[in-house]
């Protein structure tokens, strides 16, 4: 899963994987992540931290209280540099986080490493 609301993003990630066999489920906010974390299990997901309606701390918080998503490997994607928001984003569950423009490669060795 992608959650990110722009729409460049979306789409570059979204080909790319694919091209590499994976199927991905895009949603363009925090609020539809979390609606669809309620019918679907992704093995992984990709999340930005800046958004509208609901910021990405809040979409993780909001993982994290899903029984059937917590366990669910959350890698932010942002643009945000700052120390505080990469330990934010650690206690509140990212297993990585990774800087904007995304690193494709390297999100590709991520998903091998996690054996997805």
């Amino acid at each position: 899963m992608v959650v990110d609301d722009s729409s460049t993003s979306t789409f570059l990630m979204e080909s790319f994987f694919e091209e590499n066999g994976y199927d991905v489920i895009i949603a363009e906010d925090g609020s539809k992540a979390l609606k669809k974390l309620e019918a679907t299990t992704p093995d992984v997901i990709f999340l930005d931290l800046m958004m509208p309606k609901m910021s990405g701390f809040d979409v993780l918080s909001g993982i994290k209280k899903i029984e059937s998503a917590k366990e669910i490997p959350v890698i932010i994607i942002s643009a945000k540099t700052e120390i505080e928001d990469i330990n934010q984003a650690r206690k509140l569950g990212a297993i990585e986080y990774m800087y904007k423009p995304i690193d494709i490669e390297r999100a590709l060795q991520l998903l091998h490493k996690l054996k997805i």
